[in-house]
């Protein structure tokens, strides 16, 4: 796969910072596996393999390198550092790794179930052997079950604080808001519906054809947040409510259970559901046996059930400061 340019010069400079010889390979996960890259919007996803756990002064020499790349470069550069040995194995049994998110480098955890799916499904190779031949472990039925556990917890968490946020907030919070939470729980619901993975702009974009007509505006519009066009609406008392019911209603389908938010929708949206029989779906008895076998998240930096897709959360900060997160 041909990278974009931006892409190429940041895994450049992380092998060229990196302790010499530590390194063995450098895939890519995340939209970029998808060949989605949205200038201004997309990040980098990476995973790492090393020959050995890292020292104690390894770690440190790998928290400098992600220190140097964050001065030199606006795009966030999020993933972790592994032994290969790590990818044949149940991802929820890894032991605390070094991980950076939003430039931020710890030992800890990073959503490597998905990681390790998204290596086996669709995988960059930068450097190193080629991922085709290499033994990830992969398990659609756990794969579903976090995802819609993911919607029941964190999700559904998210959409009680959308239903208490104020349009007096920042606009850049709002279009955040819109385009993360709409393309965010879209995303998620794919995978439930197709148990295939795709990318926010294609889950955006598939739910044009999947939802009911009374979702595409807001759908249309955190698409538009996310790739340009013209707005979709003229107030934000409309979208904030359209995103919040959304958001409910997403997460009420792919769960089969309401939440508190979900009381806002209308009886019109509630009949155009649809139907909970998808292809590749997993029967609810297997979902419930695995709902709650979440890895263990990194202490202070992630929600308690982290992410299919991704990541962090900070609500202490008031307003809309939790829109500052990442959820793939």
């Amino acid at each position: 796969m041909h990278l974009p340019g931006a892409v190429q010069e940041l895994c450049v400079r992380f092998l060229s910072l990196v302790p010499e010889g530590l390194v063995t390979g450098l895939y890519l996960t995340g939209g970029t596996g998808f060949g989605e890259w949205i200038e201004g919007q997309s990040d980098v996803d990476f995973v790492a393999t090393l020959t050995h756990r890292p020292s104690d002064g390894e770690v440190e020499q790998l928290r400098q390198a992600h220190e140097q790349m964050a001065a030199s470069s606006p795009i966030d550069f999020d993933g972790m550092h592994v032994l290969v040995s790590d990818l044949a194995s149940d991802p929820r049994k890894l032991p605390p790794v070094p991980v950076v998110l939003h430039r931020e480098f710890r030992i800890g955890h990073l959503d490597q179930l998905v990681a390790w799916h998204e290596l086996a499904r669709h995988g960059v190779t930068v450097t190193g052997p080629q991922l085709s031949p290499l033994d990830i472990w992969t398990d659609r039925h756990v794969l579903h079950g976090y995802t819609v556990d993911n919607l029941d917890t964190y999700w559904r968490t998210i959409t009680d604080q959308l239903a208490t946020s104020s349009v007096d907030e920042p606009e850049a919070e709002l279009d955040h808001a819109c385009c993360w939470s709409v393309l965010g729980v879209a995303r998620l619901h794919h995978l439930i519906v197709t148990a295939e993975m795709t990318t926010k702009s294609g889950a955006g974009r598939w739910g044009l054809s999947y939802y009911d007509q009374r979702w595409h505006r807001v759908l249309r519009e955190a698409l538009r947040l996310r790739e340009g066009g013209h707005p979709e609406y003229d107030d934000q008392v409309s979208r904030l409510q359209d995103t919040t019911d959304f958001t409910a209603y997403v997460v009420e389908a792919g769960t089969g259970r309401p939440g508190r938010a979900s009381s806002r929708l209308t009886r019109e949206a509630r009949a155009a559901r649809p139907p909970p029989v998808e292809r590749g779906a997993v029967p609810p008895s297997s979902i419930v046996a695995i709902a709650h076998q979440a890895p263990t998240p990194l202490a202070g930096s992630r929600p308690p059930v982290p992410s299919t897709w991704a990541m962090t959360s900070s609500t202490s900060r008031g307003g809309m400061g939790w829109w500052a997160t990442k959820r793939r």
